[in-house]
């Protein structure tokens, strides 16, 4: 048990002596020997041997020059509370000695703990010297451990720089917080030991001469001697760069780390950016160095006014986007409103942030002719920077349809107008409020029509210029949209898996479809589509390979309908392949074929049974046109196929044999 408290005592004696500790011209070990100091503690050892252990080991090795003295309460005694006595008075090279008497003294009496902490400080003549008092006390409490809080203030007030430590010997967390006033009182600190490690530590702490702090790290500071109020400006520096330094910008002559607001300092070094204050005057941008306290770095700088400049046309048409040149701070929040020249702030019809534009943004005017005022807004207070007097002006809008429009069909129409964010050209029931409608198309550069789909099943329709800005309809034309239809025209008969062609008339409208459907298949189901945005009237599109009835639709994908069909008979594939002439292994031989002819149809030679995958193979030539095929390198019965890809499965096949070329190894 002793050699653990040992090792316990000089680990923690080390880490504690790492710690900022404070100076002290005297010390005085100020020990509890009342009864209760015989008891064992958590560790089953007497409270007074741990005290004496860790004494022996502390005291040992003190600064030779240490001025150290004992004070001791209970050890003569019991039922005294006046039983205190100096028992060694502070000299340097005091520890062994003030060790040894710890070592004969026996534990026996009270705990006038506020008398004996006046007598410790009186030994240190605590009113003209630096002194620490170091209590180490059980506190377990009688009659005699009365007040003693006030005793404390007292010689805090009167102490010329007087700080007592405490350590409590397994104290309870009430029997703790009374001993708040004695440590955090005067400076000091309480430590709750268990063993008697802590007592060496805290010993330690109290005894050991601080070091002299070392210097200040240097910083430099880089800023502009004049800054716009409200501005954002760079700082440049160098100094430490260490985690939670701190550019600040302060009031002059205000307390270190007093900032008005502040900005986190990087480690690469790269320059920071702060908001110069909005009031005008004098301030210093400091380096904050808070692991020091200090600042290392300071530079003046003054917050001037700033000024804008707003460039706009002096009329602009009603509902119309125009250009305005600006010069200003820049700085975000910034923006430039377009407002009634009485109107008060807050009530602007158009905003525009500067920040994203620059040197230049655009508005949309009014759609209500007058007078009305551009201003440059600062964001960081709402102050005006800058006005400039606009003129809005009435401007005429017209729209020019197609001679005719039918339905499901996509049409153009010329416009005139404001050309303003979000304005359209719109198609609506003549009847319709402002900003209702069936279709609606926004408008872009003026002289550039706009396109609006025809509802399929035609009418009597008004088209509208919309003016998006004030919700009004700047201009009307009625149309009349003709009832959509379609016509059809195919082969009556194709061959199954068969490629053939449909001529169509109809809409034309984005996404409508050919669609080859079995009879009774509900509308907008397919076998097959195509769509007829294809180039010109005509579309392309494969037979299915099963024989039957079919039909062909136009199918109008916006109404969901039927415009137009007709019937289509989808007769049986025919195939019929020849191989023409010998065929030798390895090299290349002729096929005649006939069949549906279909895009990715293709001619296979396959193994004679039939599995396993194509040995060649080659995508049919065109219509009337001989195959050319290479037979396998192995002499032997193969199959010649034709494979549909429409149906995915072969249409026909021919056996045939591919001959030897090559002399067969003679066995010796």
């Amino acid at each position: 048990m002793r050699r653990s408290v040992l090792k316990a005592a000089l680990a923690s004696a080390a880490i504690l002596t790492a710690l900022p500790a404070m100076a002290a011209d005297q010390a005085m070990v100020v020990l509890d020997l009342s009864g209760s100091m015989s008891r064992a503690s958590s560790t089953g050892e007497a409270r007074i041997s741990m005290a004496r252990t860790a004494l022996d080991e502390a005291l040992a090795n003190l600064p030779a020059d240490l001025e150290i003295g004992l004070t001791a309460f209970g050890h003569r005694q019991a039922g005294s509370c006046t039983d205190i006595e100096v028992l060694a008075e502070p000299r340097a090279g005091a520890g062994r000695a003030i060790a040894q008497t710890v070592r004969s003294a026996r534990p026996r009496g009270e705990t006038p703990i506020g008398a004996a902490l006046e007598a410790a400080a009186e030994a240190v003549d605590y009113t003209e010297n630096k002194a620490t008092l170091v209590l180490v006390t059980d506190a377990v409490g009688d009659a005699c451990t009365v007040e003693f809080c006030s005793t404390v203030e007292a010689l805090e007030r009167a102490g010329a720089d007087l700080t007592i430590h405490v350590l409590g010997l397994g104290l309870s967390q009430e029997a703790r917080a009374r001993f708040a006033c004695v440590s955090e009182g005067t400076g000091g600190r309480y430590f709750a030991a268990n063993e008697g490690a802590a007592l060496a530590a805290a010993l330690n702490l109290a005894v050991t001469p601080k070091p002299p702090p070392p210097p200040l790290p240097v910083a430099t500071l880089d800023v502009p001697e004049e800054i716009g109020q409200g501005l954002e400006f760079e700082v440049a520096y160098d100094g430490p760069r260490a985690e939670g330094d701190q550019i600040q910008i302060a009031w002059p002559g205000s307390a270190p780390g007093a900032a008005i607001r502040s900005v986190y300092v990087g480690s690469d070094g790269e320059p920071r950016h702060l908001m110069a204050p909005s009031e005008r005057g004098v301030y210093a941008i400091r380096y904050w160095l808070p692991s020091r306290g200090a600042v290392i770095a300071e530079q003046m700088f003054e917050v001037v006014p700033v000024v804008a400049v707003l460039n706009a046309p002096e009329s602009v048409g009603q509902g119309t986007l125009f250009a305005i040149d600006w010069q200003g701070p820049d700085q975000s929040g910034d923006r430039i409103e377009l407002a009634r020249p009485r109107d008060p702030m807050g009530t602007a019809l158009a905003i525009v942030d500067v920040k994203p534009h620059v040197g230049e943004a655009r508005l949309d005017a009014p759609i209500d002719p007058g007078r009305y005022e551009l201003r440059y807004v600062a964001g960081v207070d709402g102050s005006v920077l800058a006005t400039r007097p606009v003129e809005v002006t009435r401007i005429a809008a017209s729209l020019t349809p197609p001679a005719e429009i039918i339905g499901g069909a996509e049409f153009e129409v010329s416009w005139d107008g404001p050309g303003a964010s979000f304005d359209e050209v719109q198609l609506a029931a003549a009847d319709a409020p402002p900003g209702e409608r069936f279709e609606g198309a926004r408008v872009g550069l003026p002289g550039r029509p706009v396109r609006l789909d025809a509802p399929v099943e035609g009418g009597s329709f008004e088209l509208r210029y919309w003016s998006a800005y004030s919700n009004t309809i700047l201009a009307r034309t009625p149309v009349t949209i003709t009832a959509a239809s379609a016509t059809l025209e195919a082969p009556r008969e194709v061959m199954g898996g068969s490629e053939f062609a449909v001529t169509w008339n109809g809409p034309g409208a984005r996404f409508d479809e050919i669609q080859l459907v079995t009879r009774g298949m509900p509308p907008g189901q397919s076998v097959t589509a195509a769509s007829v945005t294809n180039i010109g009237n005509s579309v392309t599109m494969a037979a299915p390979i099963m024989a039957g009835d079919y039909e062909l639709r136009y199918w109008s994908t916006r109404s969901r309908s039927v415009l137009g069909s007709t019937g289509l008979r989808v007769g049986p594939a025919e195939v019929e392949l020849r191989v023409e002439g010998a065929v030798r292994q390895g090299e290349p031989f002729r096929v005649a074929w006939e069949g549906p002819a279909g895009r990715f149809d293709e001619l296979q030679v396959v193994l004679a049974d039939g599995g396993g995958a194509p040995v060649f193979s080659t995508v049919i030539p065109p219509v009337g046109e001989a195959a050319i095929l290479r037979a396998p390198a192995l002499p032997g019965t193969y199959v010649l196929r034709y494979w549909s890809d429409e149906g995915r499965a072969p249409l026909g096949s021919v056996r045939f044999t591919v001959e030897r070329t090559t002399p067969l190894p003679q066995v010796p």
